[in-house]
């Protein structure tokens, strides 16, 4: 589903797609990583659980190439 949404994104002219993703979330990194994002920074401290514990977040980016294919 990303997939579409990356290339809906690229045909309409972005040229980049962002996100967030908990730190702790190896999964979610994986597949965003396998799609193309990269890691560009960190926001510590982004979110805090029910616990009290804080966690941090990492904010990554992907390049469209705009030219219609991912």
């Amino acid at each position: 589903m990303l997939d579409t949404i990356l290339e809906v994104a690229e045909n309409a002219g972005y040229e980049q797609a962002e996100l967030e993703v908990i730190a702790d979330n190896k999964p979610a990194i994986a597949l965003y990583e396998k799609l193309g994002f990269i890691r560009y920074g960190i926001f510590p401290d982004n979110m805090k659980y029910k616990d009290g514990d804080y966690v941090d977040a990492y904010w990554m980016m992907k390049k469209l190439d705009g030219s219609g294919g991912l």
